[in-house]
Parts: structure tokens; C-alpha cells; sequence
């Protein structure tokens, strides 16, 4: 069986992990750019806020995420997928009552958004230990 082109050079694969890597890095400033300026043409957008926190989340910049979340349920306190994405966010920091509050919002929005349901009750379930 023939190796794939890579297997057989670290160097290679090394190179090209890096390449990869750094392809993420730019595609991941250029997204929190284009969230900075339309919440500058949009400032009461709250899928604004909703989307350059979750670039926020991805670079593990937690606390800016949070408060872009704030904001957008300040904008629109039904907007569900903030809640759970915040409560996500708030269970990874050990943040239980805080992750708690926001999957049981989840929940009472669940006529709004059912498709993150089932994963609200999931996470409510294992923080809540039953």
C-alpha cells in the first residue's frame, strides 16, 4: 500500500500543518475584522455582536466573547443560540449557575429555536448531575 505524500517526510507534514495553521490564523482575523466594521455600520445588530463573539470564543478570548454575547441579548433577549453558546462558555470556566441560567433560557425559548433543544437539556442534565 502506497503512503500518502506526507507520511514519509516530518518535514513535509511539519510544513504543511504550519501552513494550514496559519491559513486559520489570517481567515479567523479577517472574520473579526468584518464583525468589527458592521457592528460600526450596525451597532444595534445584535448577530453582530453574536458573530464576533464567537470568533472571540474561538481565540479563547472569553471574556470578550461574553460581553459581545451581553450585548446581543441586550439587542434581542430572545436570541437563543446566544444564550447557549454563553452558557457554553460559562460551563467550560466552571461558571455552573451562570451555564445553568442560560441552557434553562434555552429551554423556555425552545418554540423559537428547536434545534439546539435537545442540546440545552443535554448540558443542563450533566451540569445539574442527573
Amino acid at each position: 500500500m502506497d503512503k500518502m505524500p506526507c507520511q514519509s517526510d516530518p518535514i513535509k507534514t511539519t510544513f504543511i500543518v504550519i501552513g494550514i495553521l496559519l491559513v486559520l490564523v489570517i481567515v479567523a482575523g479577517i472574520v473579526l475584522v468584518i464583525s468589527k466594521n458592521y457592528i460600526i455600520l450596525q451597532p444595534d445588530s445584535a448577530m453582530a455582536y453574536f458573530n464576533r463573539g464567537l470568533v472571540y470564543a474561538n481565540k479563547e478570548d472569553l471574556d470578550r466573547a461574553i460581553s459581545d454575547w451581553d450585548r446581543a441579548l441586550q439587542l434581542d433577549p430572545n436570541f437563543s443560540a446566544v444564550y447557549y453558546n454563553r452558557g457554553i462558555t460559562y460551563a467550560n470556566r466552571g461558571e455552573t449557575q451562570n451555564a445553568i441560567a442560560d441552557f434553562k433560557k434555552v429551554l423556555d425559548l425552545c418554540s423559537a429555536d428547536e434545534t439546539l433543544c435537545p442540546y440545552a437539556q443535554q448540558m443542563l442534565q450533566k451540569l445539574e448531575g442527573k
